[in-house]
């Protein structure tokens, strides 16, 4: 699709999953595959991934006024203003874009409505300590 689409020649690559990071650390790689999940419930699980010299920034990519604005976002307590900072960084990154989304990682779960104690959480485990049938 990519020749068709947009004239590129690709050719694809299967590695060993330690050689693949290895060069995705050093950066031997033209286009690379990444995923992310979140850990915990803030924009910034996934904004840090692109601060200048982050562990997980394999991408090379530094843009110092992005930075600013992350350290922005960390110390922010207004939501709103909070808001509004994301929206900065993804138009730095929009503008730059250092990283393509292709997709993103979806699940569904079909809970009967008698069942209580099931909650979404980000990782979607879901512990089943408290999960029942409500008996009314």
């Amino acid at each position: 699709m990519w020749k068709v689409n947009l004239g590129i020649d690709i050719r694809l690559t299967n590695q060993e999953w330690q050689v693949y990071l290895g060069n995705r650390r050093q950066g031997n790689y033209d286009i690379s595959r990444a995923g992310w999940v979140a850990s915990y419930n803030d924009g910034t699980v996934f904004s840090n991934l692109l601060l200048t010299g982050a562990g997980n920034n394999n991408s090379g990519f530094a843009n110092a006024r992005y930075d600013a604005i992350a350290a922005q976002v960390a110390r922010e307590g207004d939501r709103a203003r909070r808001v509004d900072l994301f929206h900065q960084l993804g138009a730095i990154l929009a503008d730059e874009m250092p990283v393509m989304p292709i997709y993103y990682y979806t699940s569904k779960c079909l809970v009967d409505p008698r069942v209580r104690g099931w909650h979404d959480t980000l990782l979607d485990i879901h512990p089943l300590q408290g999960v029942h049938f409500a008996t009314d």
